[in-house]
């Protein structure tokens, strides 16, 4: 995860216990959602990434 990483961690580390994690894949980028007993949401998001060429 590139993007908001931090945050995501963070919200993984203070809990203590357990946590809702959910990988989103969209057409070009991955996601991680980290949903703490509290209900604010953490998102870090991946690098984009490239479209396949063309034939392959």
């Amino acid at each position: 995860m590139t993007e908001e990483a931090g945050p995501a961690a963070e919200a993984l580390a203070a809990v203590g216990r357990s946590v809702t994690l959910a990988r989103v894949e969209d057409a070009d980028r991955q996601y991680l959602v980290v949903l703490p007993p509290d209900g604010r949401a953490r998102i870090a998001r991946g690098a984009v990434v490239p479209a396949p060429a063309a034939g392959r």
